[in-house]
């Protein structure tokens, strides 16, 4: 189930070298609202992958050794952004990951230029109040409710954590839209009550009669002449 079948939108994740003002981006993916691969790439930072790093996302750095650097993959990701909005499960995260690694190439990147949107929040604001919830956690709350295939790919890389956002994107769209359907359904028993009531009332006309007893019928006897 898509979130609606009239609107395009981006997904877009990162995986990076930490969580630090000096991470850099290791690899970017973006897919679209139907979940095709729109941008999907390795790329190699200025500074080694630390090992801490790697245990995460298991990108090393003889895997990047040949990826192109972020400077030759940010006009791709821009002249994407530039057309529809964006989801990301952590929006502040990986919106600040993509300016620290532009700025080692002094380009200059302002998120507000583009439509950003966080699912994470969405999601917690009503699922996870307390806390933020992990991105694998609404993702398995998602995919019971909606009943979707599971994906087959390992956490913490880019297009298998953009695949597990889209569908927490979806069950927040079946959400609403159960809402919706279930206000239409009461506001619809609420009308069929009061249409019930109605026509069970029925008129009752009173009128007097020579014995001074009311009754409910009146009818005029006229005399013979």
């Amino acid at each position: 189930m898509n979130k609606n079948n009239n609107e395009n939108f981006l997904i877009l994740d990162t995986e990076t070298t930490g969580l630090d003002s000096t991470a850099e981006i290791v690899e970017i993916t973006v897919i679209d609202s139907k979940g095709q691969v729109l941008l999907d790439t390795l790329v190699k930072p200025v500074k080694p992958i630390p090992y801490q790093a790697t245990a995460i996302h298991g990108i090393t750095n003889e895997m990047v050794a040949n990826a192109p650097t972020y400077d030759e993959v940010h006009p791709k990701l821009i002249a994407l952004l530039k057309q529809f909005p964006c989801y990301i499960y952590n929006k502040g995260y990986d919106t600040k990951l993509i300016k620290q690694s532009a700025q080692l190439y002094d380009i200059e990147f302002d998120s507000t230029e583009y439509e950003f949107r966080c699912t994470m929040l969405e999601y917690s604001d009503k699922h996870s109040p307390q806390k933020w919830a992990k991105l694998i956690n609404a993702y398995n709350h998602a995919i019971s409710v909606t009943k979707a295939e599971p994906i087959s790919l390992a956490a913490h890389r880019a297009y298998a954590d953009c695949l597990m956002t889209l569908e927490v994107i979806n069950f927040l769209e079946y959400e609403k839209q159960l809402e919706i359907e279930q206000e239409e359904a009461q506001l619809m028993g609420q009308i069929q009550e009061e249409l019930a009531i109605q026509t069970s009332i029925k008129p009752k006309f009173y009128s007097f009669n020579p014995n001074g007893m009311k009754s409910s019928r009146f009818s005029i006897k006229r005399k013979a002449a």
